[in-house]
């Protein structure tokens, strides 16, 4: 990519996307940053800065016309999708169905005039989850995922695993967790390489994380069961009363119910490993719309089999 393609990122003021700015800033790309706070004092040379409200529409017209013009003046844009308000369940749906909205119909406005663009989109495996173990924010994003795989864009989604500020380490738990920075460095990868293009049959690819290693110790599972079992009435207790409306409380009621399933059917709906039936049950619901790409090693065959 060259100086030619413009990168406009949404939710650029939130953890993952600051991480991310400072990657792209290295790059022979223009960047520019979206997000509702005003731009911070110190910033990366060269970093462009927008402050808006993508879940207000009354700012819509005025923004995507300013952005429609700044992305005439480049051969590409890629459109980088990282937007969530996290405060309740209300408030994050109503950000995640906007920013879809807002994306799409600046897509649509480059196309009217003859500018090219693609799509990176970011989410969590959570998206894969089963409807016993869902949550408001994975059927927020499993939406989300259907609207832009259904729209035409070219582009790609990455189900990436619980992020934190630093990884998951411990053997058994390998991958079920990546630090915010090494989201950014697999982001921006896709981002100024040759993935933001259509790629394959399908334009829309999915790219997910390779499966953590297996849990040796199958003897913890009765630990754990126990002690999730004890929570798991109090956790969805406090949902039904009082706490509804907020994503933590059902991302904790969701993971003590992963928690006492056993083993044997853990294997087919731990939406955290990846299960190739998972991904199967996600691409069928979409028409087969999607590409499915990035299997570990040691299951690329199988996931391949099943998802043909």
């Amino acid at each position: 990519m060259t100086r030619n393609t413009l990168v406009i990122v949404f939710g650029a003021g939130g953890r993952l996307g600051t991480r991310l700015l400072l990657l792209l800033a290295k790059e022979p790309v223009t960047v520019l940053a979206v997000a509702r706070k005003d731009k911070p004092n110190v910033r990366p040379p060269g970093m462009h800065w927008m402050q808006i409200d993508v879940t207000n529409p009354a700012e819509w017209p005025r923004s995507l016309g300013a952005l429609t013009g700044i992305a005439g003046v480049h051969r590409h844009t890629v459109l980088v999708d990282l937007l969530l308000k996290r405060a309740t369940v209300t408030t994050m749906r109503t950000s995640i169905a906007a920013v879809t909205s807002y994306i799409l119909q600046l897509h649509e406005r480059l196309a009217a005039v003859g500018q090219s663009s693609s799509l990176v989109s970011a989410s969590t495996t959570a998206t894969l989850a089963p409807w016993l173990y869902q949550t408001p924010y994975g059927l927020a994003k499993r939406q989300q995922l259907a609207r832009y795989a259904t729209s035409g864009i070219s582009g790609t989604a990455f189900l990436l695993p619980s992020l934190a500020e630093t990884g998951n380490d411990r053997p058994e738990n390998l991958g079920l967790s990546w630090s915010y920075s090494e989201a950014a460095r697999k982001l921006a990868a896709a981002i100024t390489g040759p993935t933001t293009s259509v790629h394959g049959r399908n334009p829309f690819r999915l790219v997910v994380p390779d499966p953590p290693t297996r849990q040796s110790a199958v003897d913890s599972y009765t630990q754990r069961a126990k002690s999730a079992a004890r929570r798991l009435l109090p956790a969805h207790m406090s949902l039904l009363f009082g706490r509804w409306d907020s994503p933590q409380q059902h991302r904790e009621a969701s993971h003590h119910r992963l928690a006492v399933t056993p083993p044997s059917l853990r294997e087919y709906v731990d939406h955290h490993r990846v299960p190739p039936f998972l991904l199967r049950r996600l691409k069928r619901s979409l028409g087969g719309l999607i590409e499915v790409t990035n299997p570990a090693p040691s299951t690329a065959r199988a996931a391949n089999e099943r998802l043909s």
